[in-house]
């Protein structure tokens, strides 16, 4: 074993000395001037919307805009926007062309629209103005045409006030009298959990029906915004149809973790991988319909299947459009390097399960990003190996749940069971396995000697 080790090292340190290092990857260049300008104009939006309610006796209001702003802030300050010149105004040439089908009831001005370096399949809008199209959804989208309705649909809920309205909507039931007296009641008797328990839930059902209802309405006005671009309307259905099966969607095939990290020298063990019934029992099949409700309300996009049937017969009418208006051979290239983008960004949030998961799909099955892979793999193995050492790992690592999806499942139980040592094994005759790979990035010399360093740290 000592020959081996000496061995490694020797080769990983000649190879990181005379190998010619390239850039782990071209990723994109944020813009920190538009960054700024998207962060002052958000901040003047807020200012204007306050200033609206400085003199309104109930504060609640501007409690509610100012944590809204927050959360605005929060992402437009962060590493996750896009603001690379060529992606940005990729995103406003779509925006213009809806915008300017759509006047006068639209203004851009209002909008500050762009993409996140977000792995989570969703579009969203903040209630201000912005609206976040997440790489994790381009990724998934087959043509600029259906990226624009979900641009339409998210601008739709802005310009049919639909945050202000739930907001209003909870303002005015939280201060009701009835409601007040309500609570003042739960207070008094002082055992009031059941009581109040029930008060909210009342409170939470009735946001989730504004909510699903304004989500259809929401599908209705963006089906009238998008008719009058050129895009084909039929797009509307199929990116329904994608969001619908997305939380069980994979980009790449499912990965197989114990034919990524198995060497002779250190056989994968099937212990890690295999099922505890102190973890999670079996489902009985009485419990099994109310499992499948709870997952369904969990969705990413719940109610797709309705909100087609509300759509279908009116865009089945529609006269075809145009898949893609502004520019295909840039969506086609968003959609491949998003995952990149994305993976990259998850190990920069120290969201290392998601992004060792990524990494290793990429390892796996892509044919563009296979080296890149092996590399963000061996890093993330370094960077477990140091918090679960540090006894930080849990704040960096998800855990499985009954709604887990299976394949991501057995990575966290792989996580969760593998031990120190064995964890700088696995990485040790990984880097060892992929060494020629490694040397070649920036940085990958360093990570073999890490992996080398971890690795005689248990064999004295």
């Amino acid at each position: 074993m000592l020959k081996i080790l000496q061995s490694f090292c020797c080769l990983g340190l000649s190879l990181g000395l005379f190998a010619q290092e390239k850039p782990v990857y071209p990723f994109l260049k944020n813009d920190s001037i538009l960054q700024k300008k998207l962060i002052g104009s958000a901040a003047q939006k807020h200012q204007s919307i306050i200033a609206g309610y400085e003199k309104n006796k109930i504060k609640l209001y501007k409690e509610i805009y100012s944590t809204r702003h927050q959360n605005v802030m929060a992402l437009l300050e962060s590493k996750k926007p896009v603001t690379d010149s060529t992606v940005f105004n990729y995103l406003q040439a779509i925006v213009a062309k809806i915008v300017a089908a759509n006047a006068p009831v639209m203004a851009a001005q209002d909008l500050r629209v762009l993409f996140s370096k977000d792995a989570a399949p969703n579009a969203y809008s903040m209630g201000d103005g912005t609206l976040v199209v997440n790489a994790g959804l381009v990724a998934f989208l087959q043509n600029e045409a259906e990226l624009a309705f979900v641009l339409c649909h998210e601008m739709a809920h802005h310009y049919l006030a639909h945050s202000d309205k739930q907001i209003r909507k909870y303002v005015e039931t939280t201060t009701d009298e009835d409601f007040q007296a309500k609570l003042r009641q739960i207070k008094r008797t002082g055992y009031g959990g059941a009581e109040l328990d029930e008060l909210s839930q009342n409170l939470l059902l009735d946001s989730r029906k504004h909510s699903r209802n304004n989500e259809m309405e929401a599908d209705q006005q963006a089906m009238q915004y998008m008719r009058n671009t050129g895009y084909d309307c039929r797009a509307i259905l199929s990116c329904l149809k994608l969001l619908d099966q997305i939380d069980d969607s994979l980009l790449y095939k499912p990965i197989d973790i114990a034919a990524l990290l198995n060497s002779d020298e250190y056989p994968f063990r099937s212990k890690w991988l295999k099922t505890e019934s102190a973890i999670f029992s079996e489902m009985s099949k009485a419990e099994m319909p109310a499992a499948q409700s709870k997952k369904d309300s969990l969705k990413t996009h719940p109610d797709c299947d309705r909100r087609m049937a509300l759509l279908k017969e009116s865009v089945e009418k529609m006269p075809p459009g145009k898949l893609f208006l502004v520019n295909e051979a840039l969506f086609k290239n968003l959609k491949t390097n998003f995952f990149v983008e994305f993976t990259a960004q998850e190990y920069n949030d120290a969201e290392l399960t998601q992004h060792l998961y990524h990494a290793m799909q990429l390892a796996q099955w892509s044919n563009d990003f296979r080296d890149l892979g092996i590399f963000l793999m061996a890093r993330c193995f370094n960077a477990l190996y140091q918090n679960q050492q540090a006894h930080t790992l849990g704040t960096k690592i998800q855990h499985e749940s009954p709604y887990t999806p299976e394949n991501y499942k057995l990575l966290l139980r792989f996580i969760d069971r593998i031990k120190l040592n064995e964890l700088a094994s696995v990485n040790y005759f990984f880097c060892k396995q992929h060494e020629k790979t490694l040397v070649k990035y920036q940085g990958g010399t360093d990570i073999v000697k890490t992996a080398i360093a971890q690795y005689k740290n248990h064999q004295n």
